[in-house]
């Protein structure tokens, strides 16, 4: 299993930005419900209680934060389909990815900081837009 981020490793300079505690987890909660909404979550994340907890949020019951509190605030392959994996595995590396430059020019602009996105649908589909663009792309080069 890799992990891809924890919200915990975001959540001191959450603090040192006066930023409320969930700032740490808009640019996983982001990408986490494009792949949600886009049927690639693994066959795991649709079973037992983690299945529960993922329909929960597609009936409308539960926020996508409290999904992603149900997770334990992390983000790791096993919640991703083996169709996806590739993707997120190149796309949402840190290091070399593109998701952080993308999430970054859609939508933190001239914001102080990475951390003062704040989370709304708007933005949302703003950033799910190039996430999809992404996808497209990928599985068209992987042809």
């Amino acid at each position: 299993m890799l992990v891809y981020d924890k919200a915990k490793y975001h959540d001191e300079s959450v603090e040192e930005e006066g930023l409320p505690h969930e700032h740490a987890d808009h640019h996983i909660v982001y990408f986490l419900r494009w792949l949600i909404e886009n049927d690639l979550v693994s066959r795991e994340m649709t079973k037992g209680g983690a299945g529960r907890a993922l329909k929960a949020y597609r009936s409308g019951r539960q926020s996508i934060f409290w999904l992603f509190e149900w997770w334990d605030r992390c983000f790791v392959s096993d919640m991703v389909s083996a169709e996806a994996r590739p993707f997120v595995d190149s796309y949402f590396d840190y290091q070399h990815g593109q998701y952080l430059a993308d999430y970054d020019s859609v939508l933190v602009g001239e914001l102080p900081s990475f951390f003062h996105v704040t989370y709304t649908d708007a933005s949302y589909r703003l950033l799910a837009a190039r996430v999809s663009a992404r996808w497209d792309d990928f599985r068209t080069a992987a042809r």
